[in-house]
């Protein structure tokens, strides 16, 4: 099921490039760094990582996507001071949510900065 799901949306995005890339819309890869250029598949591309995002930060706090993980050990697996011990609910739910807050901080100051 989780295998599954994340075959699913992680490829999400990389169609969207490469539909882009054979349609001739996009010159290259490289056109993908640079949003500003209003490209329809470069902002779709940029809009899928965001969609995907918001349904795993779904998943993990409101779908018990944390507990699901913390019963199935393999996932993710963490080792303190030589010794290998599994990861609980409520630290995916804090590096979560720490990751969220620095790519928040980073996404807008992005836009203050370096928009034109």
């Amino acid at each position: 099921q989780l295998l599954k799901g994340f075959l699913f949306y992680a490829n999400i995005p990389w169609i969207i490039m490469g539909i882009g890339n054979l349609s001739s819309c996009t010159k290259s890869i490289l056109d993908y760094f640079n949003p500003h250029s209003q490209n329809y598949f470069v902002l779709g591309f940029y809009f899928s990582i965001f969609f995907i995002w918001v349904l795993g930060t779904k998943w993990i706090y409101f779908k018990n996507g944390a507990a699901f993980l913390e019963n199935h050990p393999g996932v993710l697996r963490g080792e303190k001071f030589g010794s290998k011990n599994n990861t609980t609910a409520i630290q995916i739910k804090i590096v979560w949510g720490i990751l969220s807050i620095v790519l928040c901080v980073r996404v807008i100051i992005y836009f203050l900065y370096y928009l034109p």
